[in-house]
Formats: C-alpha cells, sequence, structure tokens
C-alpha cells in the first residue's frame, strides 16, 4: 500500500551520496597520481599524468552535477511540504537549479540554490588547474654498480712504439706518426672520445679504469747558494757571477732502464740572494699498471680523469717492466712518451750578478715563467734576485699522467677490453614534478561544491516516497485530471505503469465548469490561430488531456 513513509533508512538518497563518494574517489585518485608521478622519469608513464588527470576529475565533474540533480530534486519536493511556500518559490528553484544562466540573472530572488548552481557551473576550472599541477623538469638520479656496466678499450701496459732509439746513445728524439696525434692532443687539451661504454647517454658515470699508468718516488733535500756581488768581506763572489739555474726541471730516459724516467728539479722559493736555499726534488717514474678514477660522459661520450684526482689517488695494481732498448732502431714503447714530457715540460732559469748591469736572467722553456714570482722584485735590473718560485711538482705528475692515460687509451683495442670497477652513475633525465599548491585549490573548490550538494540533502527524511522532477511526478501532486485515477502517493515508475498508456495531446480543450450562455474572451485572444471574438455555450483552454476533447492548436473548430 502506497503510505506516506518517512524515515532516515528508508528514504536515504543512495544515488546522490553515491555520486558524492564517487567524486570523493577521484579526488584521492588525483591525490595518488600526483604522488605517484612526482619525480617518475617521463618514460616511465605510457601516458602523462595529466592524461589521467584529465580523466578522474571529468568523471569527479559528472559525478558532482549528478549529485545535485538528486540534491536538487530533494530540496525541490522538501521545499514543497514546508508551510509558506509559494508557486513562484517552487518555479525558481527549479529553473535556477537547472539553469545557472537563470540564477546568475535571479536579482532580489537570489537564494541558496542559485548560489550552489553558480559555483558547481565553475566547479570545472579545477581543470585547468590539475592540469598546471603536474609539469616536466630536469633531476639527477643516482645508479649503484648493481645497475651500472662499464667498459672501456684500454691497454694494461704499453705494447705499441711511441718512438724509436736511434745513435750511439739510443737516444728517442722523434714521435711514432701515430702518436704524434695523442700528444697534440694532451697539448691542446682535447677531450678524449669513447664508444660503447655502456654510459647512457644523459649520464655522468664513474669509476675506476686498471690501465698502463705510473708508480712515482721523489726524494726531496735543500741547497744553499749565495748570488751576492761580494763576499762578506768584500771580496769578489766570483760564483754569483757564474750564477746558477734558480728553477730547472729536466726529464730524462734511457734505454737501458727504459721502464723509468727520471725528473730533477729544482726552484728558489723565496726572494734571498744572501744565503738562500734551493729547493731540490729527484723523482723517479715508473711504469706500472694502476686503477685510475675516471669519468664517462655520456652524452658526449668523453671519457676523462676524474676532476682534482692526482697520481696519489691511483691505485698502484703491479709495476711493469720493459727489456733494454740498446739496439738501434728499436721501437721503444716508453721512449717517446719520455720524450714528449721532455720537449714540453723541460724548463730553467739561470740567474747570475753581471755587475754594473745588476743580475741578468735568462730563460728556456715556458714552464719556468709559468711558476715564477715576481712580486718582491722592484727592479728590473738591480733587484732580479728577489724573484722566487712556487713548487712545479705536482703540476709535472699531472701532466705525465694525463699524458700516460691517453696513452694507454690510444693502445687499447677489442683485445683490451677493461671493466671499470666500482661503478656508478649520474643521469640527469627528465621527470614529471607534481605542484601541489594547484592541487590543494582545486580539492578545496571540489570540497566546497561537495559540501553545497550536502546541503540539498538536508531534510530527506521527512518525505515519504521516492521523488524526481517528472512532469507526471509533479503533475500528479497538482492534481491534474489525467491522473486523477492513481494513487496520491504512488511513485513515479507507478505513475508511469499505470496511466502511462493513456494517449495525452496539448491543445484547447472545453472547460464544462464554465457554461450558460455566451462567454466573451479579451478581444485580441489568440491560441495559435488567429483572432477569436466569443464562444458559444463554452470555456475553453489551453491543456494536456485526452486527444477526444483536444481541439488541435492552429484549427478552429466550428
Amino acid at each position: 500500500m502506497n503510505t506516506w513513509q518517512p524515515g532516515v533508512f528508508r528514504r536515504f538518497p543512495w544515488a546522490g551520496l553515491g555520486c558524492l563518494l564517487g567524486v570523493f574517489c577521484s579526488i584521492v585518485v588525483d591525490i595518488v597520481i600526483l604522488a605517484v608521478s612526482n619525480g617518475k622519469p617521463i618514460a616511465s608513464w605510457r601516458y602523462p599524468p595529466s592524461l589521467y588527470l584529465s580523466v578522474a576529475y571529468t568523471i569527479g565533474n559528472i559525478l558532482l552535477a549528478a549529485a545535485f540533480s538528486q540534491g536538487l530534486t530533494v530540496f525541490w519536493w522538501r521545499k514543497a511540504l514546508r508551510e509558506g511556500t509559494q508557486l513562484g518559490d517552487l518555479h525558481r528553484y527549479w529553473e535556477h537549479g537547472t539553469s545557472p544562466v537563470s540564477a546568475a540573472f535571479a536579482g532580489r530572488n537570489f537564494n541558496f540554490i542559485s548560489f550552489a548552481a553558480l559555483f558547481l557551473a565553475l566547479t570545472p576550472v579545477n581543470g585547468p588547474l590539475l592540469q598546471r599541477a603536474s609539469s616536466t623538469t630536469t633531476d639527477t638520479r643516482y645508479f649503484l654498480s648493481q645497475d651500472v656496466n662499464l667498459s672501456v678499450p684500454a691497454a694494461r701496459s704499453l705494447q705499441d712504439p711511441t718512438g724509436h732509439t736511434s745513435g750511439r746513445a739510443y737516444t728517442v728524439t722523434m714521435l711514432e706518426t701515430n702518436y704524434s696525434s695523442i700528444v697534440q692532443d694532451w697539448n691542446t687539451g682535447k677531450a678524449i672520445n669513447i664508444t660503447a661504454s655502456g654510459c647512457s647517454g644523459d649520464g655522468l658515470c664513474s669509476g675506476s679504469l686498471t690501465a698502463a699508468g705510473l708508480a712515482v718516488s721523489c726524494n726531496t733535500s735543500t741547497a744553499s747558494f749565495d748570488l751576492s756581488g761580494t763576499s762578506s768581506d768584500g771580496s769578489i763572489n766570483s760564483d754569483s757571477f757564474d750564477g746558477l739555474d734558480i728553477f730547472s726541471v729536466g726529464f730524462t730516459w734511457t734505454a737501458y732502464t727504459p721502464s723509468n724516467i727520471t725528473v730533477n728539479l729544482q726552484y728558489k722559493p723565496r726572494k734571498d740572494c744572501t744565503e738562500g736555499r734551493l729547493e731540490v726534488a729527484n723523482c723517479t717514474i715508473g711504469a706500472a699498471t694502476v686503477q685510475y678514477p675516471v669519468v664517462i660522459d655520456g652524452n658526449k661520450s668523453t671519457i676523462a680523469l676524474k676532476p682534482q684526482s692526482t697520481m696519489d689517488d691511483d691505485k698502484v695494481v703491479s709495476l711493469v717492466d720493459y727489456p733494454s732498448e740498446n739496439v738501434y732502431g728499436l721501437p721503444s714503447p716508453i721512449g717517446g712518451y719520455a720524450y714528449a714530457l721532455s720537449s714540453r715540460l723541460d724548463s730553467s732559469t739561470h740567474l747570475r750578478f753581471a755587475g754594473a748591469a745588476g743580475y741578468d736572467i735568462s730563460t728556456e722553456g715556458s714552464i719556468a715563467a709559468q711558476f715564477a714570482n715576481m712580486d718582491d722584485v722592484t727592479s728590473y735590473t738591480s733587484d732580479m734576485c728577489s724573484i722566487k718560485f712556487s713548487n712545479p711538482t705536482d703540476y709535472l705528475m699531472q701532466q705525465a699522467r694525463e699524458l700516460m692515460f691517453r696513452t694507454a687509451l690510444a693502445q687499447g683495442n677489442a683485445s683490451t677490453i677493461q671493466t671499470i670497477e666500482d661503478p656508478s652513475e649520474v643521469r640527469t633525465v627528465t621527470v614529471y614534478s607534481s605542484h601541489y599548491e594547484y592541487l590543494g585549490v582545486s580539492i578545496g573548490i571540489t570540497f566546497l561544491a561537495i559540501l553545497l550538494v550536502l546541503i540539498t540533502f538536508n531534510g530527506f527524511w521527512l518525505l515519504g516516497r521516492s521523488v524526481t522532477m517528472s512532469p507526471i511526478e509533479t503533475a500528479k501532486a497538482f492534481n491534474a485530471p489525467l491522473l486523477a485515477q492513481e494513487h496520491p502517493n504512488a511513485e513515479v515508475n507507478e505513475l508511469v505503469k499505470g496511466a502511462g498508456m493513456k494517449p495525452v495531446r496539448y491543445g484547447q480543450v472545453v472547460d464544462m465548469s464554465q457554461s450558460g450562455g455566451q462567454t466573451e474572451f479579451d478581444k485580441g485572444a489568440d491560441f495559435g490561430h488567429g483572432q477569436m471574438d466569443t464562444v458559444e455555450l463554452r470555456q475553453l483552454q489551453l491543456a494536456l488531456a485526452d486527444p477526444a476533447s483536444v481541439q488541435p492548436l492552429g484549427k478552429r473548430r466550428k
């Protein structure tokens, strides 16, 4: 029996609140998408996060509109239950709730439904906000040895000749043709190119490369000198006229001990001329197999010694002993290398007292000038003895190390592939970046919209049946004659089931409740078929009714 049965559980708006739950789920999906995609490489996503966000907020907005439609229905019928409600109010609730344009021009009739409808019409602005919530940027990623495999062709010891011995002294005075380009690249600092190292194109890799290198040992001492023109007793200091090398670098290699290169250097570290001291170092550079700390640039396909690393950072694996080369014309693995070092790095500065002309200074090679310090020289004639030099040892060893590194790589081939030990990789990758401030604004707008829709469901428990805004249901509520036989509290489905087969038509019908003579209409009354001055014994009106009693609009009944 169709009785009026209000109650929370009986009239709970499952469909509308279910839609709001779906809107909440779309918010959760947006949060998850941005949280999961933040910092992820773009290659790890088949489609960009913005596409998934677009789908999520589109579904959310559709569900929000559906929920508002359900809430508007509850709100309309609940207002119809209240005392003091006017027909105009019911019309405006329906009109403003279904048309944001009408709500915008409501004027003094602006109400809660007007505001809610306008706000929900603006809610899709969360789309552009969420689109801005995900963008791309570059990021640095670190990968350790288990994720990186690097290998480089490099000789563990020099086998190819860098020069040839000649003359009775078995010296090397020319470079091997193929080696000349290596030395030239060393002189100019040209980058070392490699291929197929295993370092990704957007990565910067590092590790330890085992290759031909150097083992160095040095002995240091000091030597006194006196370059004053006269001795303490007033006699002429003849040694000062001969002078001495206040800076000297010399690389020496012999074919009898081809595995070693001797480096002798001395320099004047202070401005003193009388009772001065020279710093002296005697170093032996021996051929060895070492582990270099290296850096590989995958983008440029280049390899280099790790920046700021020195020979002290190279781990000696083993020493290499080359046989004597005391036969004319023998190819020399080390001789050309030593000759290249000597040609570029050998240098000296000789200082002597020249009497009235002051101090005379002469320099060979460019290294001396690089390490000279003229801060204490006040006169370029009488005070040149105040020149001093900084220690060139680290620079010399680094240059020898760099050339040997280039030589080892140049002599590498398919049979001398060396695996990089303890590899790591730093990649600069394009990743998704989430901007949660836009997400926060979007969520705030959506939550406010959810709250507004929830308010429209307030009082749903006061309704005694499920309600809709179907014209059939509202017509029954207004006691339409066509539905007079239906139960007054029937739900819309029952109304359609009971009266849905009745024919109906809109047009002119006779209102038999009005009779008695001739009824006058206002002059010029028009029902869509021209002027009509009088209707005899009948009152005509426009209505939806049984087609048998309807005169179609556009025709005049005679």
